[in-house]
Formats: C-alpha cells, structure tokens, sequence
C-alpha cells in the first residue's frame, strides 16, 4: 500500500489501517512525509463543526433537551432548510468552526481515500474534485466455510476451540469480530474455563459510580462545582470529570448541569488490556491478511446491518441532499462485507440458529456467495475439564428432570464420577489484606449504610461496598424522597419560592401520566408540612440552621479510612459558650425509631450522626435526636384532621432531660406540639417520654466508635462471611437485600441474637 501513495500527500483512512502503513514503512526502512486523518476529521475540517458551548447557547435560548439540541447541531452542515434558522443565528453569534487553512491545504495536496464504504455522496463528490485517489485492496476471490451452531454456546465453543488447536501461541494475530454485547457474558465466563485472554472491551460507564452520583445530586442543589468536586473520592474519575468541565465556559445553573449529567453518561472508565491476549474489533476494522478473523453472529439482519427511514433527516430529504439513504447504507455495508470476505484469506465464521430467548437463521450473504455451509456438531470434550464437568451437569439436568438422554451423557459420566452433583458449597473464601488495600487503591469510605449493610450481613456489604455491584437506581419512591429533601433544605434561603423550587427539581425528570398526577397532588402535602415546620420551630430559641450538613471524619489505620454523613438538619442554639445542638432526620417512609440493638449495629442512624458530631465539633452538646415522618396517610375517622396532621409530623426520637434545656428547644414541653410523647404530669415527665442525659451520649459515641473499629478490622482480615442476622425470628439480615438470591444462604450461616432494649443498652428505664 505504501508504494501506491506519494510523498507529502495526506491519507485519510482509520486508525487499524494508518497503523498497518506506518508498519510498512518501518519494515521497509521507507521515510514519507504522509499525514493522516480519519474521514470524520476531514469532514469537521472541510465543512466546519460547532463549537462545544453551542450546546449551553441552543440548550438555554431555545428550550431544546440535550440530546434534541446535539441531534440538531448533528445535522447543522447539511444545508437541510428546516435547521437554517439555527445555522444562521450559531454563525451570527461566533459558535461554528471553519478551517480555511485545511481547505487551501486539501486543495494543494494528493487526496488518497483508504477503508470507508459508508460516506455520504456530497462528500464523495467532493473528493473526486479535490483528485482524490480511492485506494482498495487487490481483489482476490478467496471461499470461506460457514459453521451452523445450534446454540450461541456451541457458536463461542467452536471458535475457543479452533483458536487453542490453531493459533494459541499468536493470540495477539487473533480477532474475534462482530461480538455484540449479549455473547460477552458467555464469552467471558467460556474464556475463564478455557483458561485464554480475551480483551473484551466492556466499556462502563462512569455514571455508575457512587461519587458521580454524590456529585451530581450535590451540584444541583448547591450549584457549588468545587464542593461537589470534593465529594470524588476516586483520583482517575475526578480527573475524567475536571477534563469535561475544563472543556466548557458556562456558568453553573439547571442547563449547564444538564449537559455535564448527560456527559458524564457517556464517559467511561480507562480499560486495561490484557498482553497475549484475543482482541474483539468491528466487520469492517479487518485489514491484515496476515491476521485470523473468526466473525461471529453471521445471522440475517446482523450481516449485513439493517438502517432504518428514523433519522432527523428522512430518506427522501436526504436523496434531495445528497445524503446516503437508509437504503444506500445497507448497500455499502453488503458491499463492503463481500470486499473483505473475498479479500481476507484467514476468516472464520460462525452463525446460530437460537439464544437463550429468540430463534435466528442464517445471513441470507450465505447463499449469495454460496458459501458452503458446515454444521457443527460439539462431541470434542479434549479442551477443558471444568467445561466437560458443568457440561455432564447439564446433561444431568435434562436427564433428571425431562428424560432426555445425550449420546454423550455415558462418556461424560464415566469419566467424571465425582462431580458434586446437585450440591454446593457456599462459604466465602476469605481475601488476604493486602489484595483488599491494593483493590480499594489505599482508601477505604465508610458510612452509616455501609456499616448497617456489614451488620446485617457481611456478605452484603462485600458486595455492595467492596465489589460496588449494587448501583443506584432512582425509583419513584426515592425520587419522592429527594424531591421532598430537597425542598427541605431550600426553606430557610432567604426569598424561598417552594413552586419554583419543586418544579426546577422535577424539570429534568422523566414520568409516566399517573406518576405526574400523584407528583402534582403531593405538592399542598409539601407545602403544609414546611408550614407545620415553621410553626414547629417559632416554639424554639434554636435559631440556627444547618441544612443537608456533610461531615468527613478522618480515621487514624494504616489504610486512609474516612466516615462520612449527611445530616439533614440540624438546630443549633448558643448559650454562655455552650453550643446546643438538636438532629432531626428527615424520612418519606417508615422508620424504626427505637435504639433497641444498637449494641449489634443496628438502628445506627441517628447514633452515627451523634458519633459524627462529637468527634468533629468538640463543643457541641447533644440536646436532642429526632426522625420526622414527612408522609403518612390521612386517618379518615380523626374527629380533627388538622391536628391528626400536626401530630403525625411531631419530631421522634429522644430528648435531653434537663427541663430548662429542654424549654429552650420546645416551650410548648410540658404538652408539646413539637416531640411526640413528650408531656408533663404532676410526678414529673409521663413514662413514655423518650429521655436521654451526656452518660447515655457518651455510651452511643463508644459504641458507634467500637462498630466502625469492628468493619475496619472486618476488611483487614477480609472476613465478609454469609451470616444474615436473626431477632425474634425475625431474619432481618435478609430484609430489602438484593443479593439474597445469588447467596444460597443455609440455615447454619444464619446467626441469631438475642434482642437487647434500649434500657439494656444505655441504662435507666425504657
């Protein structure tokens, strides 16, 4: 190819294809001075392309979505009448990129057009004027064989095992091509027992992280880029999301945040790639005859593609534009495909007639180039014992349960006597330590949910805090959790509109009619509870108010370990140098407002937020401790529903027992419309008056300080057993746990404790 393109000329071509050149003058000790671009680099350079801040400029002026307004900036150059009015005005305003400069070059130089099969008309017109040479391989007329697989599984097996027979000693030679996402799994799992590398290029997402999650929901509510910056903890992931910003000249509001949160979707974690290992590329990256292609998935409707007449653009606009058509795509990709199939010598393919859910039959390319078709029949069990013995399982399986015998069952079996069948071992085996520190890079980040997560079952918590696998979704029920916090927090800003603040919060949100319509009528439940608040807090001298406050604790172990919580309130009044402090946790659901077993780590939410504030404000004095129940439903027999309402909202939890601290809180204590059970008789406080003094705050910062000690040295000895936790019962380590289905808990791992009450714990009577 080398010898076909001139001195100081410009080849536009992929990647694959500009490395293979720049291999071939490396053998060949040939120096040319070529320049090499991609066809996209060409086309943004000949025709122009917009600027990145176009989006916040379109987005903002006119009230387009992200992914509407990057659909339009998408088709912008195409002279399509319909975006005029947004061409015009991005031009006006200085938001498109021209290159006179690459256009006087391209016209001066030798064009060569290399690997692209897809490229719309009006570009290919233009390059034939430019005196572009349109360099293809020499034609050969090389016959594949086809292999027919019945399954997906036999598909992969049969080109696992080819490779291992053929090429495993050049796997950096070997492609598998066209794999789509439903083979990974089972390309996965199949390489594992074939014991071969595979670089399966699983792209994920960044968006999945907790720290991006923290990061957004703290920017759209504080609008603050730096202290949401703070909250991401994983070095390359903040370093991913400072390069995006530093991309952008926009201010921070509701549209620019909108854009980094559809950005950040779309940004992936760094892949490390295996040496000596099988490469997986697309059809149309096969370039080197000196390579082994196994193309997979030589189904109809896969190969070729289909296109469909969806685009902004339609098919007959597009005629008129000189744009290829939906048609004209599947036609280059049929094209091309036959060009590399009689062009490539060493290709391999496979097709499936069905998966685990749909039937397929084969490309109809098959007969058209009469391919001569193979079928695979799998009886070669010479390649892995651990496959062979899952195999006989299977087999055993059908066997046992729908009286099907294979030919190969006796084999299998006679050689395989022991297998464990229909039994199973589920014990976690232990990790070492030091795999654990290098695996969370030196820095571990603890929590009230991870800790509760470790008590309820240290299983769970491996699985969710270590290996992360339990990534945030937001629900229906959560997105009203956060609508409602949100809200919360906002109320003591001065110049509070709770109608804008409602509607900015659900501005982005995507939901059904029926959703909308119970969102629409909670907002006067919204709004009676911040009136039920304010007239809660005219009771009280705490005049101050931290709102969603964010503690970091630093502690002391040869691993960085960090505690963190987010308070959603706290009350604070100052008094001869005294600062007095109340928590009030904010719950849209039921919440179990007892300290009964805090001494087992549960119930540690509100002991946690004590433990936090002690620790990191050493002149606070606990006062109080409260949830506060936000919704609850109307009781339809309540003689007075106002004050059915207003009882239902009184704060929960426990209260200092001093009587002149107390009154500084809530005047109205000795029958209180603030803290629920709270009322004076004539011997003193009623008997069900939730009462706390400082032995019992320094018993609760002990134990909360022991729990977490507990987790830390948990990890260090990477002890994350199955062992749900039982009360009364009552399997609660179970409970809500997503993972209780890939555990097969046995009753032996289970450990039940015996329920300790709050009296127990702290002392005095319940």
């Amino acid at each position: 190819m080398l010898d076909l393109i001139l001195n100081n000329s410009i080849v536009i071509c992929p990647s694959s294809i500009k490395n293979n050149i720049l291999l071939e003058s490396s053998k060949s000790k040939t120096l040319k001075n070529i320049k090499f671009i991609t066809i996209k680099d060409f086309i943004n350079n000949y025709y122009g392309t917009y600027d990145i801040n176009a989006i916040y400029y379109v987005m903002k002026k006119y009230k387009y979505s992200y992914d509407v307004t990057i659909k339009y900036l998408d088709n912008l150059f195409y002279s399509y009448e319909d975006l005029n009015y947004l061409y015009k005005d991005l031009l006006d305003n200085n938001y498109l990129i021209f290159n006179e400069l690459f256009k006087r070059e391209v016209s001066k130089k030798q064009l060569y057009l290399i690997g692209y099969s897809n490229i719309d008309k009006y570009v290919i017109n233009d390059l034939e004027a430019l005196n572009t040479k349109f360099l293809e391989v020499t034609s050969n007329e090389y016959k594949h064989q086809v292999y027919e697989c019945i399954t997906q599984s036999d598909e992969l097996e049969l080109v696992l095992q080819d490779i291992i027979k053929n090429h495993i000693n050049e796997l950096d030679k070997v492609f598998l091509v066209n794999v789509s996402n439903d083979y990974k799994v089972e390309l996965k799992r199949l390489s594992k027992l074939y014991h071969i590398n595979i670089n399966l290029n699983d792209k994920v997402s960044i968006y999945s992280s907790k720290y991006i999650q923290l990061f957004i929901n703290n920017l759209k509510q504080t609008k603050d880029i730096n202290k949401s910056l703070e909250l991401i903890e994983d070095i390359d992931i903040k370093n991913k999301v400072i390069d995006i910003l530093n991309k952008y000249t926009f201010d921070i509001d509701d549209i620019s945040i909108d854009i980094i949160d559809n950005v950040l979707k779309h940004t992936y974690k760094d892949i490390d790639l295996l040496d000596n290992a099988i490469n997986i590329i697309n059809i149309e990256d096969i370039n080197n005859p000196n390579n082994y292609y196994y193309i997979l998935n030589f189904n109809q409707g896969i190969i070729p593609a289909t296109y469909h007449d969806d685009d902004l653009i339609s098919d007959d606009m597009k005629t008129k534009l000189n744009l290829n058509t939906s048609f004209d795509k599947v036609l280059n990709n049929k094209n091309n495909i036959i060009k590399i199939l009689n062009n490539y010598p060493n290709i391999f393919i496979t097709y499936k007639l069905k998966d685990n859910y749909n039937e397929y039959i084969k490309s109809p390319l098959i007969d058209e180039l009469n391919l001569e078709v193979i079928k695979y029949n799998n009886n070669d069990y010479s390649f892995s014992n651990e496959l062979n013995k899952l195999t006989l399982a299977k087999k055993l399986d059908d066997y046992y349960k729908f009286n099907i015998e294979d030919k190969s069952l006796y084999d299998l079996y006679t050689t395989y006597k022991d297998i464990n069948y229909d039994s199973y071992d589920n014990k976690f085996n232990q990790v070492e330590y030091p795999l654990i520190k290098e695996y969370l890079k030196d820095k571990l980040t603890l929590s009230y949910s991870s800790i509760n997560n470790y008590f309820h079952c240290a299983f769970k918590y491996y699985i969710s805090n270590i290996l992360k696998l339990d990534i945030y979704e937001e629900t229906f029920n959560t997105l009203i959790g956060n609508l409602y916090h949100h809200c919360l927090s906002k109320m003591y800003e001065d110049n509070f509109d709770l109608q804008k603040e409602y509607n900015a919060f659900l501005s982005d949100k995507e939901l059904t009619n029926k959703e909308r319509f119970f969102i629409n009528n909670l907002y006067s439940n919204l709004e009676y509870i911040i009136k039920t608040i304010k007239y809660q807090e005219s009771k009280s001298k705490y005049n101050k108010t931290e709102c969603e406050k964010n503690i970091k604790l630093n502690i002391d172990n040869d691993i960085d370990t960090i505690f963190l919580g987010f308070v959603d309130k706290i009350k604070i009044y100052e008094e001869n140098d005294i600062k007095y402090v109340s928590i009030i946790d904010y719950k849209t659901g039921s919440v179990d407002t007892s300290l009964d077993n805090i001494n087992h780590g549960f119930n540690l939410q509100l002991p946690v937020y004590i433990y936090l504030i002690k620790k990191s404000d050493s002149v606070a004095k606990i006062s109080g401790f409260y949830f506060q129940e936000l919704l609850h439903s109307l009781e339809t027999e309540a003689k007075d529903v106002d004050k059915s309402l207003q009882d239902n909202l009184k704060l929960i939890g426990y209260t200092i027992d001093d009587e002149s601290l107390i009154q500084n809180f809530d005047s109205t204590y000795d029958h209180s419309e603030v803290i629920k059970g709270m009322a004076l008789t004539q011997k003193g406080f009623a008997h069900y008056t939730k009462l706390f003094n400082e032995d019992n705050i320094n018993t609760i910062v002990e134990l909360v300080n022991k729990h977490i000690n507990e987790v830390i040295s948990a990890i260090k000895l990477g002890e994350f057993n199955i062992n749900p936790k039982r009360i009364n019962d009552k399997l609660i380590g179970c409970q809500y746990c997503k993972f209780k289905d890939i555990c097969y808990k046995k009753e032996e791992d289970v450990v039940t404790l015996q329920d300790t009450k709050t009296s127990d714990i702290l002392g005095g009577e319940e």
